[in-house]
């Protein structure tokens, strides 16, 4: 990611719902992750319940999350922006 927010904000980003790490696969259409691990800056709390990291992104370039799939595999992540307007100065 590249991060040059004035200010830091808190940043969310929501994964598949089906996204699952260190299972094997329970249906068709899974996301399956062997393991994954986060940069400090990410809050994990909301992760296990329902797929959403919130980033207090540092200034620049960094890694958000890495991870590790074996074998044949589809891309696991596909990436939608959704920007809020606050009103006509603020995102």
């Amino acid at each position: 990611m590249k991060s040059y927010l004035m200010g830091n904000p808190e940043l969310r980003l929501v994964l598949n719902d089906d996204l699952q790490v260190g299972k094997s696969a329970l249906g068709q259409g899974s996301v399956v992750l062997d393991d994954c691990s986060f940069h400090e800056c990410v809050d994990l709390k909301d992760f296990d319940a329902m797929k959403t990291v919130a980033i207090k992104p540092p200034d620049g370039e960094f890694l958000v999350m890495n991870y590790r799939i074996n074998g044949e595999y589809p891309a696991p992540f596909r990436f939608y922006p959704y920007i809020d307007e606050l009103s006509q100065y603020k995102l």
